[in-house]
This record gives C-alpha cells, sequence and structure tokens, in this order.
C-alpha cells in the first residue's frame, strides 16, 4: 500500500504541474500545497514542482507570490511539517540553494533570484548560510564553486553587505577570479563572481581604503578576462564558455570603476595589440581573437552610451536641484520685501526658467554628440568598422567561422 501510495503521488505531478498555470488562483494554490506535502514525504516531484513553480514569482497577484515564497520555504529552508517556524541547518538551506541553481535555465534563474531576494530582506534566511557559501566558493571546485558564487550574487542583490566589504571582496577575489579561475578556464565562476561585483557601489579613488586597493585589483582581473588573455585560442568551446564571462565583466566594470571608459580603452587596446602587433604575418589574424574582439567592442560601445546617459542624467537632476533652489531662495526674497517688487521677483524666475531650460537643451544636445560621433560616429566603433564591413561581407568565403561571423 505504501509502494501505491508513493505511486499515485507521482503519477499526479503533471497534473498538479499543470495547475500551476491555470488562471484560477485556488488552483495554483492547492497545486503548491501539493508539492509542499509531496516534500513531506521526500518524493523528487516537491523539488522540480516548487521550481516550475517559481516562475509565478512575476505573478500580477500578491497572494500566489507569498504562496510561492512559503513553499520555497517549506520545500528548501524549513523541517518538513514545521510551517517554516523551524529551519533545516545551514549546511542544509546552502545544499539545497546549490542544487537549485545548478541546473537551472536563465528564466529559472532570474526567479530564483527574485525569491531568494525577498527572502533575504526578509531576514528569513540566516546569515550563517552566506559563511558555508563563501566557505564552499573557497574550497570547491567547477561547477559547484560556480553555484555557490552565483546564490552569493543572488543574495547581495537585496542585500550588498553579503560581498560589498573589503573582507568580502578578498573572498570572491580569490574565489571567483583567483588563479584557480585562471587556470582551469573556469568561466562559470569568473561569470559569477562578475554577477556579485554588479551589487557592489563604485569605487571612491581613496588609495588609503583597503576596499579601494582590493576593487583595483579586481579590476585588473576583470580586464584580463574581457581581454581573453587567458583562452586558448585552437579551442572554440573554451571562447563560446568566455562570452558570457566577457559580457559581465564588462558590466562590472562600468559599476565598480571610477573611471570605465578608461578601462574600456585599455581593454580595447589589448585586443589590438594581441591581434595585430605580436604576429609575424600581419595580413592573417586568429579567427577566435578577432571574434572576441568584435564582441567586446560591440558591449563596451552599448555600455559607453548607457553610461553616458547615466552622467547626463545626473547633470540633469543637478541642475534640477539648484534650479528649485534659486526659485526658492526667490520666493522667500519676494516675501519679506513689499509687494511693489512681485512682479520683479516673477520675472527673476521665469529668466532662471528660460536659463534651466537651455542648459538642459544644452547637456542633451551634448549627449547626442558624444553618442552619435565620440562613440559610433569617428570613435570607437568608427575605426574598425571597415574590418566590420569586410568580415560582414565575407568575400570569397574568407570569413566562414560561425563564431567570428556572429560576433560581428
Amino acid at each position: 500500500q505504501a509502494l501505491a501510495f508513493t505511486e499515485l503521488f507521482e503519477n499526479s505531478n503533471a497534473s498538479f504541474r499543470t495547475m500551476l498555470m491555470s488562471s484560477n488562483s485556488s488552483d495554483v494554490t492547492e497545486a503548491l500545497r501539493f508539492f509542499v506535502r509531496a516534500k513531506h514525504f521526500g518524493l523528487p516531484c516537491a523539488v522540480t514542482g516548487t521550481k516550475k513553480a517559481l516562475a509565478l514569482m512575476w505573478s500580477n497577484e500578491a497572494n500566489i507570490q507569498e504562496e510561492v515564497l512559503r513553499a520555497f520555504i517549506e520545500v528548501f529552508v524549513a523541517e518538513p511539517g514545521t510551517e517554516g517556524k523551524e529551519l533545516l541547518p545551514e549546511n542544509q538551506i546552502a545544499q539545497n540553494l546549490l542544487d537549485l541553481v545548478r541546473e537551472a535555465n536563465v528564466s529559472e534563474l532570474a526567479s530564483i533570484e527574485e525569491a531568494l531576494g525577498r527572502l533575504v530582506k526578509k531576514e528569513i534566511i540566516p546569515p550563517d548560510v552566506f559563511s558555508v557559501l563563501w566557505a564552499i566558493a573557497s574550497q570547491a571546485r567547477g561547477e559547484l564553486r560556480a553555484s555557490a558564487v552565483l546564490v552569493i550574487s543572488m543574495a547581495a542583490s537585496a542585500d550588498p553587505n553579503i560581498v560589498d566589504s573589503a573582507y568580502r571582496l578578498q573572498n570572491l577575489y580569490d574565489a571567483g577570479l583567483g588563479d584557480h579561475i585562471e587556470e582551469n578556464h573556469d568561466w562559470k565562476t569568473a561569470r559569477s563572481a562578475a554577477c556579485a561585483l554588479q551589487r557592489v557601489a563604485r569605487a571612491k579613488v581613496d588609495p588609503s581604503s583597503a576596499k579601494y586597493i582590493i576593487l583595483d585589483l579586481i579590476s585588473e582581473r576583470l580586464v584580463a578576462i574581457a581581454r581573453g588573455d587567458w583562452c586558448d585560442d585552437a579551442n572554440v568551446d573554451d571562447t563560446n564558455a568566455w562570452f558570457c564571462a566577457a559580457e559581465q565583466s564588462i558590466n562590472a566594470i562600468f559599476t565598480i570603476c571610477p573611471s570605465p571608459e578608461k578601462v574600456s580603452m585599455e581593454i580595447l587596446l589589448g585586443h589590438q595589440q594581441v591581434i595585430f602587433g605580436c604576429s609575424d604575418d600581419s595580413s592573417t589574424a586568429s579567427t577566435l581573437r578577432l571574434a572576441r574582439f568584435f564582441f567586446v567592442l560591440g558591449h563596451i560601445a552599448l555600455k559607453l552610451l548607457m553610461y553616458t546617459e547615466v552622467l547626463s542624467s545626473s547633470v540633469r537632476r543637478a541642475n534640477a536641484a539648484k534650479t528649485v533652489k534659486k526659485q526658492e531662495s526667490a520666493s522667500t526674497g519676494v516675501t519679506e520685501n513689499s509687494e511693489s517688487k512681485e512682479d520683479e521677483g516673477d520675472d527673476a524666475i521665469e529668466a532662471e526658467l528660460g536659463l534651466a531650460a537651455q542648459a538642459e537643451a544644452e547637456t542633451e544636445r551634448k549627449v547626442a554628440e558624444i553618442s552619435e560621433n565620440e562613440i559610433v560616429g569617428r570613435g570607437i566603433i568608427s575605426l574598425f568598422t571597415p574590418m566590420l564591413l569586410r568580415v560582414v561581407a565575407n568575400e570569397n568565403g574568407t570569413y566562414s567561422s560561425p563564431v567570428l561571423m556572429q560576433s560581428a
């Protein structure tokens, strides 16, 4: 009878997973509760079903989101049958989270990060869980190390203090960007480390600060990854795995570096030197090196456009705040003075508003000029436009490598 009962539970799995997609919230709730019950009996469908249900974290109904979180806690965080009141040992919670992210696809990872972030904000996940994950990241190898750093990165999206300290940044440097990563071409771990760095505040130039020093060292490693210094030019799979790590490394550079535009130029010049400056035959270049260069060139150009827009927004906010302050001062002056000066005060405010609008228009014009000319027109893209056009045209099938064509 026990075997028949277990088989019945497992056979019901498909039906309940279908119910998760129902437009009826009660169906969704009952399906989630089924998977929680399945966890109590140790059935594998509990984990797979709850993992699928995490997509409902993006539901428009708050009660469904809460039910998903409750199921997440009872399946991965709490002791079975305690309704989330008694938590599993820290080691077991960490292992459950590692198992959860290990085989997840991109959409599932986004849902896991959303759920984990909410639990971290609510302080449901014990801090010691992250101590365990840091230990695993420092000692493990391969997939397990990458998963540990990835879970840490997800939690840091809700609480940056998990990574944003000199001590933890040193741990991240050693575990995610150190010699082990370079020697083993562990691009998954490097990507996870770069994602974690995007939760860190931009470094302030202070040579006496321990945090600034370690971020400077981290930046050097990120540059090495973005340049593809560790890539195997004879291994296509190695370069394919490198793309994601390079993308996130560049994103991290634009997050933590005080002057990301200068670091970007260093990366591009490094690529240029390797491709065109180290070969006896200047008419040939490694296909994989070119593919990596084109990929980095395009992504840096995109990030520079976004960075320019961020800076212009900061200027607009500063100008707006300055204008408001002047308006308040002018209004105060008019109130304190006689009524005969009221018209004069209004004229001053109108003039100030006109100057503010003119300043904002000038800022937008400069931003457009930088975007169109300095970055795209006569800037970094235009320098390599002839080469890009030649590769894309692929005359006589010279550039037939799929990796190269996709990058270009």
